[in-house]
């Protein structure tokens, strides 16, 4: 009688041991699991940013973005020469870059003889109806306007300047006083703004995106919005020029030797246009460079036919193309300026 109760309470310890550990293995398993489950969740979390050299850059591409990249109403940033009417406005390298003006009268220009609208030396211009918007070298290279006979002069900015594009009563710039930043300021030097954080080699306006050379990720091609709201990415091709119209982005890729390129805003459509090695783009109607195969000698692409045509065999060291015609300087110097029909 004794020994059947006592066989009968081992039995009970013996199930509610094997109960008891059976409990505790599960609530183990369950623990194990929701760890793992947290880990996962965590190691998948991405914040979009890219560190290059030292700086953190907001990276907000995806192909949804990507797809609005646009442009429209390209605008060429500033330069050394436009036409004025029967004049030629310009920044006279012989004369420590005063902006000179001289009568378009002639395929040939003597710097000599080209009178200065004042005592305003300019590093770039830029020329919108009746002002010219200059960088001013007497005043570390700070963001000037005035009127196109050399009055109403003044300062726009406190920032060296460079990359002048002024659209409407907008001008937008590279902030060579902050890391090389765009900046914009209204026409009046009032309310300035930082467009992008990024660095930046250069950039040309293309509507409601610029389109720029990131120096923060190796100058390679990205968009931002005119007001800096988006930030993209548009190819991985490292770039020294570029150019415009509204359908693609032209440029050098120096991933390539600088042979010449375009591509779709949107990264979409990349294609080598020429094997050749070019420099100095411009669009007007047709896409201007100096080819570096032919001595520096200036070309001219046709975006119609695709023709490729020589147009001067001077050793360009520079030039710039106006509605009618285009003027060059020659690397070998000589203190003229020429002048040839488009």
């Amino acid at each position: 009688m004794f020994y059947g109760s006592k066989l009968s309470k081992l039995k009970i310890s013996l199930i509610l041991f094997i109960a008891l550990f059976t409990l505790v293995g599960c609530s183990k398993e369950k623990e194990t699991s929701t760890g793992d489950s947290k880990t996962e969740s965590s190691s998948s979390t991405n914040t979009n940013n890219i560190t290059s050299s030292g700086n953190t850059i907001e990276d907000t591409s995806s192909d949804e973005q990507l797809s609005k990249a646009s442009i429209s109403t390209p605008v060429q940033p500033g330069s050394w020469l436009y036409e004025l009417n029967n004049s030629l406005i310009f920044i006279n390298w012989k004369d420590q870059n005063k902006i000179n003006i001289s009568p378009l009268d002639s395929n040939t220009f003597d710097l000599s003889k080209a009178k200065p609208l004042g005592e305003f030396s300019a590093n770039e211009i830029f020329l919108l109806n009746d002002f010219i918007y200059y960088s001013n070298i007497l005043d570390g290279g700070k963001l000037y306007k005035m009127k196109t006979d050399g009055t109403d002069n003044k300062k726009l900015n406190d920032h060296n300047s460079s990359n002048i594009s002024v659209i409407g009563n907008m001008v937008y710039y590279i902030n060579k006083s902050d890391n090389n930043r765009i900046y914009s300021v209204n026409d009046d030097g009032t309310n300035v703004s930082m467009i992008s954080k990024n660095s930046t080699g250069k950039f040309v306006y293309g509507g409601e995106w610029i389109f720029y050379q990131n120096a923060n990720d190796k100058y390679k091609l990205y968009a931002i919005k005119n007001d800096g709201s988006e930030n993209v990415k548009v190819t991985d091709d490292v770039f020294e020029y570029l150019a415009l119209n509204n359908d693609y982005i032209y440029y050098s890729n120096k991933s390539d030797n600088d042979k010449l390129y375009r591509i779709s805003p949107d990264g979409s459509n990349k294609e080598k246009l020429l094997d050749l090695k070019v420099s100095n783009l411009i669009i007007n109607n047709n896409l201007y460079f100096i080819n570096k195969d032919d001595m520096n000698n200036l070309y001219r692409y046709s975006l119609n036919d695709e023709k490729t045509e020589r147009l001067a065999t001077d050793m360009i060291f520079d030039y710039v193309v106006e509605s009618s015609s285009l003027y060059y300087r020659k690397k070998t110097d000589d203190g003229i300026l020429i002048r040839l029909k488009n």
